[in-house]
């Protein structure tokens, strides 16, 4: 299911049936490819790009844009009840993130993930871990007019509808 309750899976969505993975249903050739958390036996499926790391890179060179990976959600109960919540969020975060790249460059990575965001330093030059709007909006664009076109959204949403103007400005 998903992560937010009121969401509608698109028509044309997939998801595994009751008592069923979606890997256990690639490995036995019921679909073609999936997009999911679970890891799945290399000897058994492939990746779609085998070199991963230089489509990314061609990707980000073509259209400087950085895909999002995650975003933090407050309610707009609390954001309007209590807006200082948001820039105290944002504040906190960001200093985690700047003591953690700090650490990343004076120590090495020390996991496969570090290992991952070092990489993505390489690709874009810089911060691999883009905070804020202004850092993502090409990105938050695109993501929005893809999940507008397949049908993930009943309309094709402005940047500013989608955040709290409280946190447009926070950089």
């Amino acid at each position: 299911g998903s992560h937010v309750g009121e969401f509608q899976d698109p028509e044309n969505s997939v998801r595994a049936p009751e008592g069923k993975k979606m890997n256990d249903m690639l490995i036995a050739g019921e679909i073609d490819a999936t997009i999911g958390p679970d890891r799945v036996d290399a000897r058994e499926v492939k990746p779609l790009f085998p070199d991963a790391s230089a489509v990314e890179a061609e990707w980000f060179n073509k259209t400087a844009i950085y895909p999002v990976n995650h975003i933090v959600v407050v309610k707009s109960e609390i954001a309007s009840s209590q807006p200082w919540v948001l820039g105290e969020l944002f504040a906190a975060f960001k200093a985690s993130k700047e003591l953690y790249l700090d650490c990343l460059n004076s120590d090495g990575p020390s996991c496969a993930d570090d290992e991952l965001k070092l990489k993505l330093k390489g690709i874009v030059g810089g911060d691999p871990l883009p905070y804020g709007i202004a850092a993502n909006r090409k990105a938050i664009e695109m993501l929005a007019k893809y999940c507008f076109e397949q049908k993930m959204l009943p309309k094709l949403y402005t940047t500013e509808e989608l955040f709290d103007p409280a946190v447009m400005d926070l950089k």
